[in-house]
């Protein structure tokens, strides 16, 4: 688990090729988001997913402009809980 200083999408292969898999959540300001998710704005409780060959990115807004963007190589799906706040199975790992 890493903080979003450290969560990049090159630290996700390197330590993939090690054969471990981080989860972390990442800077929106990185280069690796998708302008799409940088700018994700929609209403409370949305989620959209990036996949990127064995990693996923999935962008969850739980507030009104306040986005989480957790990074993952262990999940190669997220479901979504079926709870009112629709969480994905990213944040509640």
């Amino acid at each position: 688990m890493t903080d979003n200083v450290f969560t990049s999408l090159q630290l996700s292969r390197a330590l993939k090729d090690k054969k471990t898999s981080p989860v972390g959540t990442v800077n929106r300001t990185r280069r690796e988001v998708p302008p799409t998710a940088k700018n994700f704005k929609q209403q409370s409780y949305a989620t959209y997913v990036y996949k990127h060959k064995d990693t996923t990115l999935t962008v969850c807004q739980g507030k009104v402009n306040k986005n989480v963007i957790p990074l993952s190589s262990l999940h190669p799906s997220v479901n979504i809980a079926e709870n009112e706040k629709k969480t994905p199975e990213t944040i509640q790992y």
